[in-house]
């Protein structure tokens, strides 16, 4: 039982890692943009984000706390207002 809930704490901590990750790098890269290119403002958000559900391998997670994971995620990225669309998995709008 500790195993499961301590590969449930690492679960969430990786994803927590991850997400601060593709934010910082995703803001890197606007801020680049929008100075090459000059005339931006910058207040725009000008990228879109794909979120992908993970496979969460051989760790014990009940599907409902995937889910949960899942849509808190796509709730948070589309507060932070930096991103034009904040897609699902399979959205069709994602081409």
């Amino acid at each position: 039982m500790k195993t499961t809930k301590r590969n449930s704490w690492i679960f969430c901590v990786a994803a927590g890692v991850t997400i601060a990750l593709a934010l910082s790098v995703g803001l890197a890269g606007q801020t680049a943009t929008a100075k090459s290119s000059g005339g931006t403002s910058g207040s725009d958000p000008q990228w879109s984000v794909q979120v992908e559900r993970i496979d969460p391998g051989h760790m014990d997670l009940a599907h409902s706390f995937q889910v949960a994971i899942y849509e808190n995620l796509l709730e948070e990225l589309a507060k932070t207002k930096r991103f034009k669309q904040v897609l699902r998995e399979g959205d069709s709008k994602a081409g």
